[in-house]
This record gives structure tokens, C-alpha cells and sequence, in this order.
């Protein structure tokens, strides 16, 4: 489904429209593209790259008129930036900050629908070739956290988002547990009935760097499509020497072996009944575990760690009284701490101490941060809102551009500082100064003022802003919600809408009049002066 959207769009079939038109180099008044700079954006995304994607992907406009696709690519990331606005909002404000200096004199603003147009021939292809082809790992050997054991760290991790509650999205990309609830027979008890989402939901498995909260690989499908059926797609953006932290359940020989394959190493958490049968016990108390290819699947046999170990007592008890308080008095320690079990394809335990390793895996935990910084605080919204399939896509990708526009400002930031981690910096605080940068740089010609971009990397490093440095933490996976006394929306509540344009509320109100004893020898209530009193 998702493979048929990525081409859905309009595609010119002229081959003469290889070349980047001509339109497009001209300088005009009657054109955005030649009114507007989008200097912050470009400094990331060059114009030239884009365009060149453009040609690539056969989406240059036949008429550039006020808007060209050029721009529109602008456009849409300028938009996830203020995702509060609409995308005629977020260009509005652009062009109003040079009106308000008077140096725009170009065209009115496109009409939403114009927008929309422009945004349907655009399709979802050349950004997510720009995110291919740009959005790659930042950290360097240098860079505070983002390596171990001379490995490159990353994770993978899913999520869900939200989607307009329209039925071509609906169709598109379904409901989070209408599979499941179309099971349940209309016998059952209310208590057994399991909940569907009330929005469509797109789901999203994302590949980060943990070191620098860069998102590196996505892959995007319908919520009804399990993550580990997408988990190939994202593991073939694996390069070699990266070292992959693994959720539970997204394990499996397979996807070790095709780990293995690209040439990355994993670290991944298993369950307490998985790979039992130790081959060779080592030193520091971890065991090799020899998977068999005729057992498992496998192209050939393959090798494995395990590594099992416990939290101490201080640390270990409030965590288990957290998961216990649900279900008991919460006032009875555990009997004994959770065992945690491991596996690895770091076999030699002195370059991969056992310790190290297990500490290692807590680094995955910077993929939900991330999951947090794009949906709660840059898309703000709480649902990606185009009404089309082929437009959530696009938005999809727009935000993971968005995201990475700020992710390499913030890296580039603490670059000039000997030793600062980027953890160190606030993501929220990030978006405001890159935000005051893209809107200045609409009506300034940033390019030209010297020393811009170390004037923004210094904005997001400033002291005063900084966070403090990460603890040790652990927190109960709740959400706080308070009662809602309206009843759940369903498909049958539709609102109505008066059939005349110009209806008023006073033609559909009907006066009762009561009448009382007081006014039986009355014929009328409304001409009798001291009634009326």
C-alpha cells in the first residue's frame, strides 16, 4: 500500500522535462521562489541538491506561476517546524516578515487549494530521497557517547502517529486494534472488548543515532502492519561498523543473522526462555550459544553471546514496587530482582567486557527520547492532519527533515566545544532559535551577513539554556489522563448544517408561551401592557 503512495503522484512523462526548467533560474517579481531565501534551510539542504532530486524524480512544475516545486519542498519542512500553522500559514509568515520591512513586493499569497495542488504533484519520492541522501550519521569519533567498543551506536525503535479521521486515510492506513476487535464475538463482556484508536494510525520504525538523536532510516506503513514485518527494510540501512541496540521483540535468528550480514554488530534483550543451551561458557561469566542453521533458518550457523545479570537491591526494589503498585498493596518487596538476559554478536570478552556490554543496551532508551522530541515537541499537534494518504506520507517525511534540520544545528553547536554532549542541549529551545533564524533569513540575506551561522550555533549552546547533566532514572510507562464527560465519537454523530447559506438561529426557534389562570379573559398575552410588566 505504501509502496503504491510513494508513486501516486503525478508524473510528467515528457522526456525534454529532465532538465531543470528554465522558469526556475530566471529572476521575477512574480514569483515566491525569487522573493523569498530560505538560507537556514538550504545551509542543510542545498538548493542544488534539491533540484537535482527534482530532476531525478521527474516533479519540475510545467508552470512555475507563484510557486514553484523548488520551493515547495521549502515549504513543507518550513511547515513542521511551526506545525501549528497551516502550510499557507507557515509561507504566510515568511512572507509577512518581509512586507513588514517592506521588501517584498512579489505575489499574493497561493490560495490553500493552490497549496494542496502543488503538494499532490510533488508527492512524497523527492523528500524522501532527500532524507536518504542527507539524513546520515553525524557523530564522530569525538563525539561524547556515540561510540562503544569502537562501534558506532544506534537503535531502532517503533511508533505510531495520529492521522485525519478521513475515509480515504481510514482505508489507507486503519485503526490500531480493529484486527483484534473484529475477533471478539458481540457476546463478549464489555470489559473484554479491546479499544480501537479512534484516529487512523501510520506506523513508523525509525533507525537513530544515539549518540547525536539523528534519524538515519525510516520506514513507514499502515498501522496493521506488525514492526518486525518492517523491520528489513530499516535493517538494510545498517552500514558496517555500527553497533544496533535491539527491543525485545523485534528478536529473532534471522534478523541477527542479517545483522551480521551488513556488517553491524547487535545488542539485544531476550527472553528467560531464549537460547538455554550454553556452547562454551566464558571467563567473565557470559556463554557463547551456537545457533544452527538447520534449526533456525539460517544460512549457515551463527555464533551468539548471552549475558544475564541483576540490578543491585537500592536501585533494583523501587523499580519492581513501581510495576507491583498496580496489582497489589504495593507495600511487598519482590522476593528476588528481575533477571535480565542479553545477547551479542561481541564475542571476545576483553574487548566487550560483559559489564560494558549490559550497559551498553541502556543506551536504547535514547530512541524514545527521540520518538518524544518529534512527536511532542516539534509536531506539537497530537496528529499528522493531511487528508490524503499520499499527503500524510509527505508530511511524514517532512517532519523527519525537520527534525534533522535541528539535530544538525544542535550537533554543529556543541562540535565548537571541547567535550559538551549534545544531551546537553535543549531541544525545545533549539526550535525557537532556528525558527527566529528562518524567519529572518526570509527578509535578510544571511548568506552575505558574516559570522550567521556561528552567531545560531552559539543561540543553542548558550549556558543559561543548557540542561542538566542525565542521571540514572527509571519511570513507571503511565499516562495521566483526567475524566472526560463526553461520550466517545462514533461515525453515526455527524453535525448538521442548515441547507440555506444565510439561515439564522432565530428561523428554527419556536416561542412557547405559557399560559396561566391569570390570562384566561385574555384572547392574547403580548398586547396586554401590564403582563408584559
Amino acid at each position: 500500500m505504501i509502496a503504491s503512495i510513494l508513486h501516486s503522484s503525478s508524473v510528467d512523462k515528457n522526456p525534454a522535462r529532465d532538465a531543470v526548467p528554465q522558469h526556475d533560474q530566471r529572476a521575477s517579481t512574480e514569483t515566491l521562489s525569487s522573493q523569498l531565501s530560505f538560507s537556514v534551510l538550504e545551509s542543510i539542504y542545498p538548493r542544488t541538491l534539491v533540484a537535482r532530486i527534482l530532476t531525478q524524480t521527474r516533479r519540475w512544475e510545467q508552470r512555475e506561476r507563484k510557486l514553484s516545486q523548488l520551493v515547495m519542498v521549502y515549504v513543507l519542512i518550513t511547515w513542521m517546524l511551526l506545525p501549528l500553522l497551516t502550510p499557507r500559514r507557515a509561507l504566510g509568515r515568511l512572507v509577512n516578515a518581509a512586507r513588514l520591512l517592506g521588501t517584498y513586493d512579489g505575489p499574493a499569497l497561493p490560495t490553500a487549494a493552490a497549496l494542496v495542488y502543488r503538494r499532490r504533484k510533488l508527492g512524497v519520492m523527492p523528500l524522501r530521497r532527500v532524507f536518504e541522501q542527507v539524513c546520515l550519521p553525524l557523530a564522530t569519533p569525538q563525539t561524547p557517547g556515540a561510540f562503544r567498543f569502537g562501534r558506532r551506536l544506534v537503535s531502532i525503535d517503533g511508533t505510531s502517529f495520529n492521522v485525519a479521521d478521513t475515509p480515504a486515510n481510514a482505508r489507507a492506513f486503519g485503526y490500531q486494534g480493529e484486527n483484534k476487535q473484529a475477533k471478539k464475538t458481540t457476546t463478549s463482556k464489555p470489559s473484554e472488548r479491546l479499544p480501537q484508536s479512534p484516529f487512523p494510525k501510520l506506523r513508523a520504525l525509525l533507525l537513530v543515532e544515539d549518540g547525536t538523536h539523528a534519524i538515519i532510516g525510516a520506514r513507514f506503513a499502515p498501522v496493521r502492519v506488525s514492526e518486525p514485518a518492517l523491520l528489513p527494510g530499516v535493517l538494510s540501512q545498517l552500514t558496517p561498523g555500527m553497533l544496533l541496540t535491539l527491543d525485545a521483540g523485534l528478536r529473532s535468528a534471522r534478523t541477527f543473522e542479517q545483522i551480521r550480514a551488513q556488517g553491524a554488530d547487535v545488542i539485544g534483550r531476550i527472553a528467560s526462555g531464549d537460547f538455554m543451551r550454553p556452547w562454551q561458557v566464558l571467563a567473565d561469566g557470559s556463554s557463547l550459544v551456537r545457533l544452527k542453521a538447520k534449526d533456525d533458518g539460517l544460512q549457515q550457523d551463527l555464533l551468539i553471546r548471552i549475558i544475564e545479570y541483576r540490578l543491585q537491591d537500592d536501585i533494583a526494589i523501587p523499580i519492581a514496587q513501581q510495576r507491583r503498585s498496580r496489582s497489589t498493596s504495593g507495600t511487598r518487596a519482590p522476593k528476588q530482582p528481575e533477571l535480565y538476559r542479553i545477547c551479542t554478536t561481541l564475542l571476545d570478552p576483553r574487548e566487550a567486557p560483559a559489564r560494558e556490554v549490559a550497559g551498553s543496551y541502556h543506551e536504547r532508551w535514547e530512541e524514545e527520547v527521540v520518538i518524544d522530541e518529534g512527536k511532542t515537541h516539534q509536531l506539537v499537534v497530537p496528529m499528522l492532519g493531511s487528508k490524503s494518504p499520499l499527503l500524510v506520507i509527505q508530511q511524514a517525511y517532512a517532519l523527519l527533515l525537520g527534525h534533522d534540520l535541528l539535530r544538525v544545528w544542535m550537533h554543529r553547536s556543541a562540535q565548537q566545544e571541547a567535550g559538551l554532549d549534545t544531551d546537553r542541549l535543549s531541544f525545545t529551545e533549539t526550535i525557537e532559535v532556528v525558527n527566529v533564524a528562518l524567519t529572518l533569513g526570509t527578509v535578510l540575506d544571511l548568506p552575505q551577513a558574516t559570522g550567521w551561522q556561528e552567531r545560531l550555533r552559539e543561540m543553542v549552546r548558550q549556558r543559561d539554556l543548557r540542561l542538566s547533566e542525565r542521571r540514572v532514572r527509571s519511570y513507571p510507562r503511565v499516562v495521566k489522563q483526567s475524566h472526560n464527560r463526553f461520550e466517545r465519537k462514533r461515525e453515526t454523530d455527524v453535525g448538521f448544517r442548515a441547507p440555506q447559506a444565510q439561515a439564522s438561529w432565530e428561523q428554527y426557534l419556536m416561542i412557547m408561551a405559557k399560559v396561566t389562570d391569570l390570562v384566561d379573559s385574555y384572547t392574547t398575552i403580548e398586547t396586554d401592557p401590564i403582563l408584559l410588566i
